[in-house]
């Protein structure tokens, strides 16, 4: 039951409301497109269908947040940019929900001016001064031979780059990774590739666990076996009804000829018996 307080409460809230949105029709004179006056009820109307937009819309850039997929990002198509961001600041927060602290995945929001997304700039970082004794001389290998300086390395990341030339990864076991430089045609299905040997966790079996594996192999050799017997059954299974069905058919095709050849004797003495009796008279 609602008390009586709250209900005078929510009749004052309904009727300045109604008010307000009457005094709202006054002063901007909204018409539609056919140049009728829209009325309260309408213009009521639309405003919930513009906050509801308001809220598809941080629904859907929330959820590109998040995307993934691979591939060139799209971003969506939103219409009416410059309406919905005056009624996403007239709702300011209470259209993006709640966001989890502990997530890891939330980004930076002001929440002085609405939900609107910033980006941390102008971040400077202490760096130690290089001086000439702390500046080390190129490496080289055991031949004494000079390794690339950086000048050198530069100029070859620029060349792989300009020619889209793939990346060789050399692992420990002498083997190498191809990566490709542009990810312009990287796809999905570029996920299937088996993993590298060097990237799997060799991981140590429990004791039971090696006596099931050894349990579930021999089980699956005497299945496998059973099921190579009940296919040799059902192959002598089936020879038999073949060996059947022709016997019982060349037993059939010999009562029916024997049938044919009684009732033609039949016949035949019938008509005998008929020519005695006519005969006689």
């Amino acid at each position: 039951m609602v008390p009586p307080g709250l209900r005078r409460s929510m009749l004052l809230l309904d009727s300045l409301t109604q008010k307000a949105w009457i005094q709202i029709a006054e002063l901007f004179n909204a018409t539609s497109s056919a140049g009728l006056h829209r009325t309260v009820q309408q213009l009521n109307a639309k405003y919930t269908t513009l906050k509801k937009s308001v809220k598809k819309r941080k629904s859907t850039l929330k959820q590109e947040e998040y995307v993934t997929g691979g591939g060139p990002y799209n971003s969506p198509k939103l219409e009416d940019r410059a309406v919905l961001d005056a009624i996403e600041m007239l709702l300011q927060d209470a259209n993006g929900g709640l966001s989890t602290r502990s997530d890891s995945d939330t980004l930076y929001e002001d929440t002085n001016g609405g939900s609107h997304i910033y980006k941390v700039e102008d971040v400077s970082i202490d760096s130690p001064e290089l001086t000439p004794t702390s500046i080390q001389q190129p490496a080289s290998n055991a031949e004494g031979e000079g390794l690339l300086d950086l000048d050198e390395e530069a100029e070859m990341d620029s060349l792989i780059g300009e020619h889209n030339l793939p990346v060789i990864v050399e692992l420990d076991n002498n083997t190498g990774l191809m990566l490709p430089q542009s990810w312009k045609t990287y796809t999905p299905a570029v996920l299937k590739i088996p993993k590298s040997a060097s990237l799997k966790e060799s991981r140590r079996q429990s004791p039971s666990a090696i006596f099931q594996q050894a349990a579930s192999s021999v089980i699956s050799k005497k299945f496998a076996c059973m099921a190579e017997a009940k296919k040799d059954l059902a192959i002598l299974q089936m020879e038999l009804l073949k060996r059947e069905y022709k016997i019982r058919e060349a037993h059939m095709i010999e009562i029916h000829e024997l049938d044919v050849k009684i009732k033609r004797a039949q016949l035949e003495n019938l008509l005998d018996q008929k020519k005695v009796d006519v005969a006689r008279l």
